[in-house]
């Protein structure tokens, strides 16, 4: 257990706040939150526009600095999506553009959409360093050498750079290697930087878990940029030896989010610069704490491009329970999927993060697994059809139609929807 609750002491600083409670916190944030809309309405032209009708409403209690006066009256200001940013940046830049130290682009999946760029200046940068030094001090020791796989070491302010910058500042040292992460290099830079600790996606860490099954002498792992599946990180704690933590960011947030502690039960989130809240991926209202939605943020100290309510499409659900590490104040649980993959399977939301998980729980099940949905006598049928070892395929018929019929009444019990379950051959 940590001496004191995780980053409690950095957010207090962050916030100019002597005491960190849950109703200081909430205060600042409000305010912060009153800040954004007058800064915005004042020097963006989207939000300007956006937010004209929140004005005629609420504008002279705005700009008393009265305004929103709880969480409830955030619900009011409309959302950002990822299709405002597609549509063109410009609008939501808040100062001058010899001010903007980073522009960053992010392509998009379809394929009209234009690509989503993003402006941070000198100031949102240094707010992201701070978090990044404070965040990954949960598993970096000073003296420490972090080996750094993500993307962006070629570029100034790119993600690598960034960690690279900011581990000196808790005694430590970072070290870029190749984001290709194929075998021969990883061991080469193992062999050259020796670390301690190390920064990578998932896909890089499976691939890496594969070709060096044998633990590689790394005391503890910062998983980021993906969610990072369950049976990933039990590998990696099995067969390497050693702790491994999650990261939550996007672009969006100025990279950093959240990241957990050792009680593992969330992410503790970046508060002082991020206002979180989770709202129904469907209607857009906000959900009982617990319950899966979709994670919408705010910033609230974002000079170049404020983002307010920005729709992440990740789901996770809100976690107010005590943490083990001692802090009281909220958590977000690890993301569940996105909620572009949502089912809606005779009224019920079905994520396929969720039949994963499921499916995880079962031994000689394969990760690899498919959900077909078809239309009978006008109603959605679900079939999840998954691949076995070839140890369990040899099985007696009997045997897997036993284990269908378990893996189908664990689905209709945890996700309130009937589904069949087909146990197929490894690599079909």
């Amino acid at each position: 257990m940590m001496k004191r609750p995780f980053l409690d002491d950095w957010i207090a600083r962050c916030c100019g706040l002597e005491v960190l409670s849950e109703e200081s916190l909430r205060r600042y944030q409000l305010n912060k939150i009153n800040e954004v809309l007058r800064y915005t309405e004042r020097n963006s032209l989207l939000y300007r526009k956006r937010l004209a009708g929140v004005f005629e409403r609420h504008g002279e209690a705005i700009r008393a600095g009265m305004w929103p006066a709880s969480p409830d009256d955030v619900t009011q200001l409309p959302f950002t999506t990822a299709r405002d940013l597609e549509d063109g940046w410009k609008r939501f830049v808040c100062v001058p553009l010899d001010a903007i130290a980073r522009m960053v682009t992010l392509s998009t999946s379809g394929t009209t959409g234009e690509p989503k760029r993003l402006a941070f200046a000198s100031a949102d940068l240094e707010r992201t360093l701070d978090f990044f030094a404070h965040g990954i001090s949960v598993l970096v020791r000073p003296g420490d050498t972090v080996l750094i796989l993500l993307p962006g070491a070629e570029r100034p302010d790119g993600v690598t750079d960034l960690l690279i910058r900011a581990l000196p500042r808790i005694g430590a040292r970072g070290v870029a290697g190749n984001p290709a992460a194929e075998q021969a290099g990883f061991c080469r830079e193992l062999e050259l930087h020796r670390p301690d600790c190390l920064v990578a996606a998932p896909g890089q860490l499976r691939r890496l878990l594969g070709a060096h099954p044998a633990s590689p002498g790394i005391r503890a792992i910062l998983s980021s940029a993906e969610p990072l599946p369950q049976d990933l990180e039990e590998a990696l704690v099995h067969g390497w030896h050693c702790e491994v933590f999650d990261h939550y960011g996007l672009t969006e947030t100025g990279y950093g989010g959240g990241v957990e502690c050792c009680g593992k039960q969330g992410y503790h989130l970046r508060e002082g610069d991020l206002f979180f809240e989770v709202v129904d991926p469907v209607s857009g209202e906000h959900v009982p704490d617990g319950t899966p939605g979709e994670v919408v943020f705010s910033t609230l100290t974002r000079q170049a491009m404020p983002l307010i309510r920005y729709r992440t499409r990740d789901l996770t659900s809100l976690d107010y329970t005590p943490c083990k590490c001692g802090r009281t104040h909220v958590r977000i649980t690890r993301i569940r999927g996105r909620s572009d993959d949502m089912l809606i399977i005779r009224g019920v939301n079905v994520f396929p993060s969720q039949i994963e998980s499921i499916l995880l729980e079962n031994e000689g099940l394969s990760p690899h697994y498919q959900i077909v949905v078809n239309r009978e006598n006008n109603l959605d049928v679900m079939e999840v059809l998954v691949e076995v070892s070839e140890a369990l395929f040899s099985d007696a018929i009997k045997d897997l139609q036993r284990r269908e019929a378990g893996i189908q009444k664990t689905i209709k019990e945890f996700l309130g929807v009937s589904a069949k379950v087909r146990l197929v051959g490894p690599r079909t």
